[in-house]
């Protein structure tokens, strides 16, 4: 996988145009596109999809983020629903579906891959402590460890648990894609438990999601082409 195929923008918007936009622009300079809950219910899956066709590999390489959590039934019909488009090649389930939700999304997945949710990137370990009753670490364990034996393929966390996720042995063969990487230049936004891209590869992440730091890099005096190509840089020096 080179560099730049690790990178997965996140097209967070309600307009398709910008989404044919963005399809265009960075598609020969990323690895994929993760469509987000606002471009699903504001344009929808088909027509997104559609918009972004024919702009290279990239736009055969979709995210779908619908972090389902329901009932095991609707989660089977929710993901066979979306994956039945060749382009969607990830879809995700948030793990505190349980263990039945998660089968329920491997039994409908066809091709793609399914990747199970633990503790979002906004939260702090108040935050956690709060919603989950305990913390940031314990909470992401106790969901990886519902995961695993159900057949998903992957993880999405923050890099800081692909850290120490990735080297556990039973662990090692997952995905682990992970929102939360910001690079020095930009800033947090509303993300908590954060990393640079050169942090997050060396931690384990296999794909880096990333959005306003490549689709905003006018803030920080940059095209976003130019971020895009500085950030898959920075992901082949960590390598090297």
């Amino acid at each position: 996988m080179e560099a730049k195929d690790r990178i997965l923008i996140a097209l967070d918007t309600d307009d398709i145009g910008k989404i044919a936009h963005w399809a265009k622009t960075l598609g020969p300079h990323v690895g994929g596109f993760k469509i987000g809950l606002e471009a699903l219910m504001a344009v929808g899956l088909k027509d997104a999809l559609n918009a972004m066709r024919g702009y290279g590999p990239a736009t055969e390489n979709i995210f779908v983020d619908v972090k389902a959590h329901d009932i095991p039934e609707t989660i089977r019909k929710a993901v066979r629903a979306i994956v039945k488009h060749p382009q969607v090649k990830f879809v995700n389930v948030h793990a505190s579906a349980y263990e039945d939700g998660l089968r329920a999304a491997v039994e409908a997945k066809g091709q793609a891959k399914v990747l199970a949710v633990t503790v979002l990137t906004s939260f702090d370990e108040d935050d956690c402590r709060e919603v989950y009753g305990a913390g940031v670490q314990m909470t992401v364990a106790k969901f990886v460890a519902w995961s695993r034996d159900t057949g998903i393929d992957g993880i999405v966390c923050s890099p800081k648990e692909a850290a120490w996720l990735s080297p556990q042995k039973s662990l090692r063969e997952l995905l682990y894609v992970t929102p939360g990487v910001r690079p020095k230049w930009s800033a947090k936004d509303d993300q908590e438990r954060v990393t640079t891209p050169a942090e997050a590869v060396k931690n384990g992440s296999t794909y880096l999601v990333i959005g306003r730091p490549i689709l905003e890099a006018a803030k920080y005096g940059r095209t976003p082409v130019g971020a895009a190509r500085e950030i898959a840089e920075e992901i082949a020096a960590a390598f090297r």
